[in-house]
């Protein structure tokens, strides 16, 4: 068990480390526009430089410092890793084997979670949204979280990360961390609005 566990962290980290350098980067704007995503910008918050970490690698954050809570979000796009394998799934040979890309959020933020968690050895309990939530907020069709202490290398000073995940079929997956030094700070600040910022349009 403990050896799938690495191995799904260690799939993480490759999956985000291609993810950032497979082509030069493209502003997040361009990222959530082609991914059929949009973000309206929490009142409060201001934009804040990514920082270099080997956890995962995000595209975009925001910060209040006034209630001491950072949101990053990070969009792994899914239409032409479909499309190989719609392809592959017409020449594939007796025997292959592959994973739809559209069945692998779940293992995605088990392993992202893995990576950035400060608890290594113990998988981050991850809940999914109702379908009917999740549809209704995000415009996505599947949505996982979970909340983990991060790492100093993730999360610097920040004791509590709470991690979304959306997944909307052929498209992307996007995923949102909600750091503060207080869980109470995001229970009491973290509305609707700002909790739903990023979602599918359609």
């Amino acid at each position: 068990m403990k050896k799938y566990f690495i191995a799904m962290a260690l799939m993480g980290i490759v999956y985000a480390a291609k993810s950032q350098n497979a082509k030069p980067q493209e502003s997040f704007e361009k990222t959530i526009e082609n991914n059929g995503l949009m973000l309206d910008q929490p009142v409060g918050f201001v934009k804040t430089e990514p920082i270099k970490n080997t956890g995962m690698m995000y595209e975009y954050a925001v910060i209040d410092t006034a209630k001491h809570i950072e949101i990053r979000y990070a969009v792994r796009s899914l239409i032409e890793r479909v499309k190989e394998f719609k392809k592959w799934q017409e020449t594939k040979k007796e025997g292959e084997i592959r994973t739809d890309p559209n069945r692998m959020v779940n293992a995605s933020i088990m392993a992202i979670g893995m990576n950035i968690a400060n608890e290594f050895t113990k998988p981050p309990a991850i809940q999914q949204f109702p379908i009917e939530s999740v549809k209704k907020d995000f415009n996505a069709d599947a949505g996982f979280f979970t909340v983990i202490t991060p790492t100093k290398n993730f999360g610097k000073n920040y004791k509590f990360c709470m991690m979304v995940a959306i997944h909307k079929e052929d498209i992307a997956d996007a995923y949102i961390f909600i750091l503060s030094d207080d869980m109470e700070n995001i229970k009491k600040h973290v509305t609707p609005v700002i909790f739903n910022a990023l979602r599918f349009k359609k």
